[in-house]
C-alpha cells in the first residue's frame, strides 16, 4: 500500500519492520509549557498508531525549578514524568524511552529585525540518556555548549540541537563542532525545515525529526522509522549514529536519508 504526502505526493512505503517512534515529547507538569499528562500522551500515541515515545522534558532551571534546589529533589521530580509514562503504557504498544531537551549556558545572540540583539534560545535533544547520567550530573544547565557536548560525548549520548531554524523563538544554529546531530524536522512551530537540513549537510550532522508534542494538536504530527528491534533509547542513540533517516508528517514520509521527498 502506497500513502501520499501533503503535497500529493505517493510516497516509498514504509518497510514492514520498522516500527513508528516520535522522538520528541513533553509531559507536565515536568515541561512547564505542555497541557498533557503523561497517562494522555499514552492514550493519544496509541490512537495514532506509534510504536515507540522519547520524552525529552525540558531539562531548563524554569522548569526545573519547581522541584526545588536539592539536588536530589531536581532529579526526581524531572524523572517523576518518565516513571508516570512508562506505568501509563504498561500492557499497551507503546514503549517510553528516556530522553531530556537540555538548555544549557549560552552567550549566542540572536539580531531581532529593528537591530536589537537578544540572547539565542539554545536547546539539545539528549539521545541515550541513563537515569543515573542524570543523577550523577544535575548541573547540566549550567555548562557551555562545548562543556556539554563532551560531557555527553564522553558518555555515549548523542546531542542534537533542536529545531535550530525556528527564528521566531529566536533560535539559530549554534556551533557544528559540538553537536551529533540536528532536528531538521519540527512541526510545532514554524521553522524552515530545508535551511536546517542544509546546516546540518553542510556540517555532517546526523538529522532527526519529532513533533515537539506539547499539545493534543501536536499528536500524530510528526515520526521517525525505526527498526523494530529498537527497544529502548540506547538501541535508538546507536541506530541514530548509522545516519539513516526516515522521517514522516502525519500523512507519511518526508523525507529518506537526507533527502526531501516534497518537490
Amino acid at each position: 500500500m502506497t500513502t501520499k504526502n501533503s503535497f500529493g505526493r505517493t510516497l516509498p512505503e514504509i518497510p514492514v519492520n520498522y516500527i513508528k517512534i516520535d522522538t520528541h515529547c513533553h509531559t507536565k507538569p515536568s515541561s512547564l509549557c505542555s497541557e498533557i499528562s503523561p497517562e494522555r500522551l499514552v492514550d493519544l500515541y496509541v490512537t495514532h498508531g506509534y510504536d515507540a515515545v522519547v520524552l525529552t522534558n525540558h531539562y531548563q532551571k524554569s522548569h526545573l525549578a519547581q522541584f526545588g534546589d536539592k539536588p536530589k529533589d531536581i532529579i526526581d521530580g524531572f524523572l517523576a514524568d518518565y516513571y508516570a509514562t512508562v506505568k501509563a503504557a504498561k500492557g499497551t504498544r507503546l514503549k517510553v524511552f528516556l530522553g531530556a531537551e537540555v538548555n544549557f549556558l549560552n552567550t549566542e545572540t540572536f539580531e531581532l529585525p529593528g537591530g536589537e540583539k537578544v540572547l539565542v534560545h539554545g536547546e539539545f535533544l539528549l539521545f541515550g540518556v541513563s537515569e543515573n547520567f542524570l543523577k550523577n550530573t544535575y548541573d547540566l544547565c549550567d555548562l557551555t555548549q562545548k562543556e556539554l557536548f563532551e560531557l555527553c560525548d564522553g558518555e555515549n549520548i548523542l546531542c542534537y540541537q533542536s529545531h535550530p531554524l525556528r527564528t521566531m523563538h529566536h533560535c539559530k544554529p549554534l556551533d557544528p563542532k559540538y553537536m551529533h546531530g540536528a532536528e531538521v524536522f519540527n512541526p510545532h512551530f514554524y521553522q524552515d525545515n530545508r535551511k536546517a537540513l542544509e546546516f546540518a549537510k553542510e556540517n555532517n550532522l546526523l538529522i532527526s525529526g519529532g513533533s515537539d508534542f506539547h499539545y493534543e494538536s501536536d499528536a500524530g504530527n510528526a515520526a521517525m522509522y525505526v527498526p523494530k528491534d529498537v527497544s529502548d533509547q540506547f538501541e535508538l542513540r546507536d541506530y541514530l549514529k548509522t545516519g539513516e533517516s526516515l522521517i514522516a508528517d502525519k500523512n507519511g514520509l518526508i523525507l529518506k536519508n537526507g533527502l526531501f521527498l516534497t518537490e
